[in-house]
């Protein structure tokens, strides 16, 4: 079945039309078809902190809403990306290009041919997960009794792209990553903190004992 494609807000799309001029022009083929944007991919965010917590998708952060469009050169797309600023207020963050724009568009098509989705009819958001390289798309059925996550992008040979997972089991792997960027990163800090550094530059001045 196809996936339900949401209208973003009246003020998102205001947002967006009213920031395209700054970052696009009339030589820009992406521009009109941006202009024209009537459905958008609403994006969330699930932060380090938020997996290791615990909470699953409950830790999610609203990250605004991503319009895109394929009528680049060669086909590499673009994205505009509007969000709220620090008083609620829609503004258009800029416009990506790229490859990976082009995958998310496709991926977006290949997503209802699954046939974990073709059963049913699902709304479908963007869960990015910056900390480990991971952005997917989130599915819900329409009757509520059904969650999928299928990520277009990793950083990693532990998820399978274009795989449909369950929450549960995807959840698992992420786990698993944030784990090992932590692990990675505490590392990091100490092999590079100011006061190791300090300690063995004193070590190298200090003068040998006996001469």
């Amino acid at each position: 079945m196809p996936l339900i494609h949401h209208r973003p807000p009246a003020a998102m799309q205001h947002a967006l039309l009213a920031g395209l001029p700054d970052f696009t022009n009339s030589s820009d083929p992406a521009a009109g078809d941006l202009f024209k944007a009537n459905q958008g991919q609403e994006v969330y965010v699930l932060s380090l902190k938020g997996i290791k917590s615990g909470a699953g998708l409950r830790a999610k952060q609203d990250a605004g809403w991503r319009f895109v469009s394929a009528a680049t050169p060669g086909g590499v797309g673009a994205a505009a990306h509007v969000s709220n600023d620090a008083h609620g207020t829609p503004v258009m963050r800029g416009i990506s290009h790229g490859p990976e724009i082009a995958a998310a568009v496709r991926a977006a098509r290949e997503v209802e041919s699954l046939p974990e989705v073709a059963a049913q009819q699902f709304d479908m958001w963007v869960l990015r997960i910056p900390a480990v390289l991971v952005e997917a798309y989130w599915l819900k059925s329409s009757s509520g009794n059904k969650e999928l996550i299928v990520p277009y992008h990793a950083g990693t040979t532990k998820l399978q792209l274009m795989k449909a997972y369950s929450v549960k089991e995807f959840l698992k792997i992420v786990g698993v990553l944030a784990h090992e960027f932590s692990a990675f990163d505490r590392t990091a800090t100490t092999r590079d903190s100011p006061r190791k550094k300090q300690s063995n530059a004193a070590k190298k001045k200090a003068p040998k004992t006996g001469d």
